[in-house]
């Protein structure tokens, strides 16, 4: 077990008081406006009242306080049961109250609307899951479905860039490509409060990546326990099953979330690839049909916070995806044909492997609040992650003019990754101006072993030269101060972090050895004018580092057939790069002009071999990397139960890189993605939604790759029966199969190209029933809030 000393140092955060305008209204459990309603908002430290209004005869109503994180809501009137909870304004732009008449209790669900369905922050994006009509999916299909992000198969981009760093509550998920997919799929949409798009991240998060993806969970605000049972059924070529169970509980003193969910599937993903030879002036055509069965994945998380006393929170956790066997068997056919489009040879590959995956994450946060505007928080996490990935590989040659011939091998590559990290953070503000500073130590360790074995004499035999053996350390320790102010309808924040970067990389049996250690300085900053009329124009710019996978740096060969192979790399650059933003949001239209430079930019590429007839999927680095657009949303309300929302996205792209002749290439490409989805409220009592969208990709650029335009068409409706315990979901995925892609690569002597798609036409249907306690009684938040007063 590794030891390590937090060293920190302490310096700037925390945006400052502003003046908030609440809108809202309140209505009685048959929809009926409600007048006369008293609504006051309260301070949580002194309960003291900061604002009241009382109710129109619409039920409308308005308020105006200072910005506060957390305050008091209560409403009260002669004919209904009071309602009390504890709000967080800052990210509330509307309340729609429902009352019940006295002797009824209140649903969890009694203030409903709070918030749009995209909020824009002084440094994020904000899509509100939670409001939307697509909780009945996955989070990998709602990942889909976020506004600024592109998946295309298992990759993951914000504004085109593919650098992303993946948080859940704020945590690091140590999990890239297709196990990140799996993991996501693996987990409930109605888990999920929100996405976080944080396109200039600030200093307080790590410098890594050019953009950060926080998926934030629910927790209850119910006291006693609650469960919810999911089954969900995906069928397009194959089945896939989830089963699971969401449990919570909560006491005076307690805030416990736990999940299981099982999954089994079968996954498939078709393929077929073409590469001209010049030299011998023929064409190689690949049919690759990957199908993989995977009956027995796993997906758990367990978190609690425990409340110590009124100021001292204590929360810790573990979750984890377990994959015992993901098991599958290619038969991929080959035919090599000449310039008349006869075929002259032919190969056959038969492709018998096994994985295994199995990751977990651990974590411990300590927090600690003295007033509502000084707040210290010390977090320490764990992650390990085991891999293991079994191929036996058998080809049967039939070329021209010489003998049949088999060949046939085998890799077996084991995985180990284990990261540990401690991070310390102070906040505190006072009279508009926020201070936040803290410092972090991380250390990651990796191995990957590679044993290839080759038939000879009749029998498997170790081949030591073929072998690899991969180790890598990283050692990182960082520090930020960032500081913020606001003055009337002003906001400015600005921040530094500085890292310090110390790695070690061995290449086993060849002895090759990269190690590095360099410091580097990032600095952010924000400004953002909030309008009369709800509106704000904000700038920001931010520099970043995208280091590269801890997989990418291992030089051992992954072949997929005799001919073909993977191949990372041990000397990848860490690649530097810079984003500025220009956004303007009002009225829920977010308007963001931007601009993206990457230096030595890191990504997967292909190269054929002329020579020896071989295709190489390397990662490398390019040149340079540049990107500047435009992105507009905007969510229109066209009846009371009727919206349409839009997200457009434009942007000029242009990638410089080395080619295999050593020459310098531009590829580059205007790029356009537009979304429309509508959404309908059919029947408010039922809560039977029903929402249809249309995704469209114009073609993109990655290196010297052209991937062509897709597009996608969904349809998903969801309903709620007795009081709401039972909920069934149904959904129509890529409707008219138009998400399959051509990435072709076509420079100097390069000339191939393959056809992709992953089974994502698809029928989901989803069924959770809640049980426990669904209600939440008066007086629970008044004690919680009482709890809090003790500050």
């Amino acid at each position: 077990m590794m030891r390590f000393v937090l060293m920190l140092l302490l310096f700037p955060l925390s945006l400052g008081a502003q003046e908030i305008m609440l809108n809202g209204r309140v209505f009685s459990e048959l929809q009926k406006p409600i007048n006369s309603a008293t609504i006051t908002f309260k301070d949580i430290q002194t309960k003291q009242p900061l604002t009241s209004a009382v109710s129109n005869n619409d039920g409308t109503f308005k308020a105006t306080f200072k910005a506060h994180d957390s305050l008091i809501l209560e409403v009260s009137h002669l004919s209904f049961e009071n309602y009390t909870e504890v709000l967080s304004p800052n990210s509330i732009d509307s309340l729609l109250i429902q009352l019940y008449a006295k002797g009824n209790q209140l649903e969890e669900v009694s203030v409903i609307g709070k918030k749009p369905l995209i909020t824009r922050k002084i440094d994020r994006l904000v899509f509100n899951v939670e409001n939307s009509n697509i909780t009945s999916l996955n989070s990998w299909e709602i990942l889909k479905k976020t506004p600024l992000v592109s998946v295309h198969g298992s990759t993951i981009s914000v504004r085109g860039n593919s650098n992303v760093k993946i948080l859940i509550n704020e945590k690091p998920v140590m999990l890239s490509g297709e196990e990140l997919k799996a993991l996501l799929e693996s987990n409930n949409g109605t888990d999920i409060e929100s996405i976080e798009v944080i396109t200039n991240p600030p200093a307080k998060y790590e410098a890594s990546g050019s953009s950060v993806i926080n998926i934030k969970m629910k927790k209850t605000n119910l006291y006693g326990y609650k469960g919810v049972l999911t089954a969900r059924h995906t069928q397009s070529d194959f089945a896939k099953e989830l089963i699971g169970i969401s449990n919570f509980f909560r006491s005076e003193k307690w805030n416990i979330k736990a999940t299981y969910n099982f999954i089994s599937g079968t996954y498939a993903r078709y393929g077929t690839d073409f590469i001209y030879y010049p030299k011998d002036e023929t064409e190689w055509k690949t049919e690759l049909n990957r199908v993989d069965h995977a009956k027995k994945q796993n997906s758990y998380s367990i978190g609690a916070d425990y409340s110590i006393d009124s100021t001292i929170t204590l929360s810790f956790g573990i979750d984890g995806y377990y994959d015992p066997k993901t098991y599958g068997y290619y038969n991929v056919p080959t035919n090599i044909s000449n310039n008349s489009g006869t075929v002259i040879s032919r190969y056959q590959t038969l492709n018998d492997h096994i994985r295994t995956n199995k990751n977990n994450n651990f974590y411990t946060q300590l927090s600690k609040v003295w007033s509502e505007n000084k707040k210290l928080d010390w977090t320490n996490y764990a992650s390990f992650s085991n891999s293991t990935h079994w191929q036996d590989i058998q080809t049967h040659l039939n070329f021209l003019n010489e003998p049949k011939d088999t060949s046939h091998f085998s890799t077996d590559n084991i995985n180990k990754i284990q990261m540990y990290a401690s991070q310390m953070d102070l906040s505190n503000s006072w009279k508009g101006v926020g201070l936040e500073y803290g410092a972090k130590y991380s250390f990651v360790k990796t191995q990957s072993d590679l044993q290839f074995q080759e038939m000879g004499n009749g029998t498997m035999q170790h081949i030591p030269e073929k072998s690899n053996l991969f180790n890598y350390k990283e050692h990182n320790i960082s520090a930020y101060a960032s500081g913020s102010y606001s003055y009337k309808r002003w906001q400015w924040k600005v921040g530094l972090r500085a890292e310090q970067t110390l790695l070690n990389g061995t290449v086993e049996p060849s002895l090759d050895i990269n190690k590095q250690n360099y410091l580097e300085f990032f600095p952010t900053f924000y400004m953002q004018y909030n309008l009369e009329k709800a509106g704000q124009i904000g700038f920001s710019y931010g520099k970043r580092i995208s280091r590269p996978s801890y997989t990418w740096l291992n030089p051992a060969k992954s072949f997929y057939n005799l001919f073909s192979y993977f191949q990372g790399d041990p000397r990848l650059r860490a690649t530097l790069g810079h984003n500025l933003s220009l956004n303007y949001t009002i009225k829920n239209w977010n308007i963001d002009l931007f601009y993206q430079y990457e230096k030595w930019p890191n990504m997967e590429i292909s190269f054929q071999n002329n020579e020896t007839n071989e295709l190489v999927y390397k990662y490398t680095n390019i040149r340079k990397r540049e990107l500047g657009g435009l992105s507009i949303n905007k969510n229109f309300l066209l009846y009371k139960s009727w919206q349409l929302q839009t997200d457009l996205t434009g942007y000029f792209h242009e990638n410089q890189f080395i080619g295999m002749d050593q020459q310098l290439y531009f590829n580059n490409v205007f790029f356009f993605n537009s979304r429309i989805n509508t959404s309908l409220v059919i029947d408010p009592k039922s809560k039977w939604n029903l929402e249809v969208g249309y995704n469209f990709y114009s073609p993109s650029i990655q290196g010297p790759f052209t991937i062509s335009s897709f597009s996608s068409t969904y349809l998903t409706t969801s309903r709620k029966f007795f009081k709401e315990r039972l909920e069934l979901g149904l959904s129509f995925m890529d409707i008219f199969k138009d998400e399959g892609t051509t990435i072709r690569t076509r420079y100097a002597d390069q000339n191939n190209y393959f056809l992709d798609y992953a089974d994502a036409c698809r029928i989901v249907g989803t069924l959770k029933y809640s049980f426990g306690n669904q209600t939440l009684k008066n007086g629970k938040s008044v004690k919680q809030a009482e709890e809090r007063g003790r500050f």
